[in-house]
């Protein structure tokens, strides 16, 4: 493995680099994709349930809202905390934390 030392003294691994940056890079475009994909259908989905249900199903109508509401705030959730990754490389592990 090839270490190289940074200004700061701190030993930065280029692969550990690479990799955090992708990560980084696909979990920004995962987050985007879902959220204007997901978004959208969820919403018409509550509009459908809503407005457009035939009477055999207004009995489901709350457990379909609420499914459709607890996923739509999942979705956010998951859209505004976006990871954040720790390299430690004494012990060679990846933590991911949350912010």
């Amino acid at each position: 493995m090839n270490l190289t030392q940074s200004a700061d003294s701190t030993i930065e691994d280029p692969y550990l680099v690479r990799w955090t940056e992708t990560f980084e890079r696909a979990s920004l475009v995962n987050g985007m994709v879902s959220m204007s994909l997901g978004l959208p259908l969820n919403l018409l989905l509550m509009w459908v349930v809503a407005c457009k249900s035939p009477e055999e199903l207004r009995v489901y109508k709350k457990v379909l809202l609420s499914t459709t509401v607890i996923d739509t705030a999942f979705l956010a959730m998951c859209f505004l905390v976006q990871p954040v990754i720790i390299l430690t490389l004494c012990v060679k592990a990846h933590f991911i934390l949350f912010r």
